[in-house]
């Protein structure tokens, strides 16, 4: 936004947990218990649906839209309207802010369209990347936000100059994680909220005819040149609609070969179409599942036309009930009314009332700087204790148990105690491997003292399952579901209900015959054992099927955060052709993907309604599948791929996603599910 735009618009001390307080968090382990540490300003990255810091603490942003350098520099005013000097940072500071958005001018930084001279391209670059050092010299996160472009904010990134802008920026910012590259303010294409606006806001170009005034690249495209460009930061994306639209953000969401990206989202309510809580439940929740959100701008009113905090404050305490952040606009002496939206009066700090006395009240809660506030349990890791291979000296290390002594107890949270706070400077409570000891280590030590104090962690009966090669014998249901290592660990309680729901007769329709598919009739085997006949957590639920089809567990787990997040009730492919919705029994537009592996029901209409509803069938019938690919079953791809063989792992992965055989797309997806098997987020606290 812009004062011309459219719209005008710890320091803290460790909380040592004493004996006491773990033996009454004992007692209270479902309630949420409040962790604050001495936080570390540091690079952020995004772990699971957390901004994390480079020591592993959870980053929320508490801050403020700064305005000034998107639209002075074009007016021949300076870079900034006002003070950028250490004194008006300090006043934010002394709020408790920990988060500044600093918009950008594309004509200014490239010194095009006209720009003045004297306050565009090398001086305009220098003056932002100074104020950015100034702002991290006081330990507040910078938002380096793409917002004008000349006189105000294109519909969308503009082809003529968006992708050198992104090559600059991203080529300045990229040694320094800090920083946070907003890929732009507000994106609103014509079309309002459309399959086809989503498609025009990822991919641009000719997806993009008609709905822009001039040429258009997608946020694909800017993702892609960020990281071409080397830069690691985290990336923040905008919703439709100016950035306030989230219905289908996840289904065109682009990829990122780092998964380092967040989302922000604007809200005005009075005039935005998601402004309450029933549309932040509907659009904003399965965001904030997947991936950090935050409110990038927010205010009571979109025309400074109302005198109150009421919706402000509904707003707030939803983000901060789902541990999500937020930046209030604006940091800026625009007006004294009741009614604007200035946060200040002056750049001392002075609040405006009643919008700035109520931000500043509200964010004191958090003090001055970036906290750590951790619902308990949220940084337990999923592997009870085969995460990594147990060491001969040590075989519970995983579980918990620092001092190597066989039994989880106060001892090992002493130990880790005196490791996280620098102490000591060993590592013996690292107890995901990771290379440092964090707030993750204690969730894995409180996790299991709190389950099993005092006893002997037991083996698993199976410490990973692992690929069979083509023509193994396969285990049956029941010998897997022994086999699975149980845990009451469940990241994903959303999926309870189809976790524990198996087909009964009529809904699974005893699959139809795989030959019809162009596969053999050796196939038919593999199609006669899918049933879903399983219940329990979301990850025994994907150890069972990794045991019953011979696959690796990891890839599993990797597929279905790649395919859903590990979210059953994840939807996608949504089609508006009647035949295809017809097909289960749909009216179009209609989803034609559904569950936790995405089964195309369209296509595997035998599926319907048993990939919905059933978390179990809907894995089961995906690696049913992969294994007919595996055993190199699948007729009609061996009569036009030479390459197709049994026993390629990696290429029936791909083949799910494309439904043919190496492929550009089937190659981008399988390496996109490598990088997910790689770097197991599931092992990290937060996932």
């Amino acid at each position: 936004m812009g004062q011309k735009d459219h719209k005008v618009k710890m320091r803290t001390v460790i909380q040592l947990v004493s004996a006491f307080f773990i033996m009454l968090a004992v007692a209270t382990w479902q309630s949420i218990v409040p962790v604050r540490a001495a936080y570390t300003f540091s690079g952020l990255h995004v772990q699971g649906n957390k901004l994390v810091n480079e020591q592993g603490q959870i980053f929320i942003p508490h801050g403020v839209n700064r305005s000034g350098s998107e639209y002075s520099c074009f007016h021949n005013q300076g870079f900034f309207d006002g003070p950028s000097d250490d004194a008006s940072i300090q006043a934010m500071k002394d709020w408790g802010i920990n988060s500044v958005k600093v918009p950008l001018n594309a004509s200014c930084w490239l010194s095009i369209n006209g720009a003045p001279a004297a306050f565009s391209g090398a001086a305009y670059q220098t003056a932002i990347t100074n104020y950015v050092s100034a702002l991290e010299n006081h330990q507040i996160y910078p938002i380096v936000v793409f917002m004008w472009d000349t006189e105000g904010q294109p519909e969308m990134p503009l082809a003529s100059d968006a992708v050198t802008l992104w090559q600059q920026i991203a080529t300045r910012f990229k040694d320094d994680n800090r920083v946070i590259l907003h890929l732009q303010e507000e994106p609103h294409p014509g079309g309002g909220n459309t399959s086809a606006t989503w498609k025009c806001w990822r991919d641009g170009g000719s997806s993009c005819d008609g709905m822009v005034s001039a040429p258009a690249v997608g946020f694909q495209t800017l993702v892609n040149t960020v990281r071409a460009a080397g830069a690691k930061n985290v990336i923040a994306l905008p919703g439709l609609q100016y950035a306030n639209i989230m219905d289908q953000f996840l289904t065109y969401l682009p990829s990122d070969p780092l998964n380092n990206l967040m989302a922000l989202v604007d809200v005005y309510p009075d005039l935005n179409t998601c402004g309450n809580t029933a549309c932040y439940d509907a659009q904003y929740k399965p965001v904030i599942d997947r991936m950090p959100l935050a409110a990038g701008e927010f205010g009571e009113s979109v025309y400074d036309t109302i005198c109150g905090v009421e919706q402000s404050n509904v707003l707030m305490n939803w983000l901060d009930q789902h541990n999500s952040g937020y930046l209030a606009w604006v940091w800026n002496t625009w007006g004294t009314s009741c009614g604007n939206l200035s946060l200040i009066t002056d750049f001392s700090g002075t609040p405006h009332e009643p919008n700035g006395t109520n931000y500043k009240n509200h964010i004191a809660q958090f003090t001055t700087g970036p906290m750590v506030t951790v619902p308990a349990g949220t940084l337990t890791p999923p592997i009870p204790s085969n995460t990594q291979p147990p060491q001969s000296n040590c075989p519970f290390k995983s579980n918990g148990d620092a001092d190597c002594s066989g039994t989880v107890s106060l001892v090992d949270y002493q130990i880790w105690r005196t490791e996280y706070t620098r102490v000591a400077t060993t590592s013996k409570a690292d107890f995901n491997n990771d290379g440092g000891v964090s707030l993750a280590d204690y969730g894995i030590w409180r996790r299991y003292f709190i389950s099993h104090s005092g006893t002997t962690p037991s083996p698993n009966p199976t410490a990973h399952f692992s690929t069979l090669p083509p023509g193994s014998v396969l285990p049956s249901d029941s010998q897997c579901a022994a086999q699975v290592r149980r845990s009451s660990w469940e990241p994903r309680p959303d999926n309870t209900t189809a976790n524990h729901t198996i087909p009964i007769a009529g809904q699974d329709y005893n699959i139809m015959d795989w030959v019809q598919f162009g596969q053999n009739a050796q196939a038919n085997t593999l199609r006669a054992r899918i049933n879903g006949n399983f219940t329990g957590t979301t990850d025994e639920i994907l150890q069972w099927v990794a045991c019953k089809w011979g696959v690796d567990e990891d890839l599993v787990r990797a597929q279905a955060q790649q395919e859903s997040y590990w979210h059953q009730s994840q939807l996608g492919d949504n089609t508006s052709d009647a035949a295809a919705c017809a097909k289960i029994g749909e009216t179009a537009p209609c989803y034609q993907s559904y569950g936790i592996l995405q089964v195309k029901s369209t296509i595997h209409t035998v599926t319907w309604p048993a990939a919905k509803i059933s978390t179990a069938f809907d894995a089961d019938y995906a690696y049913g599948y992969w294994r007919s690919c595996y055993e190199g079953w699948i007729d009609w791809l061996k009569g036009g791929h030479a390459d197709y063989v049994p026993g390629d792992q990696w290429g029936c992965v791909g083949h799910w996603f494309s439904g043919d055989w190496h492929t550009p797309d089937a190659l981008s997806y399988t390496s996109e599910v490598q990088q997910k098997y790689q770097n197991k987020i599931w092992t990290q606290g937060g996932f």
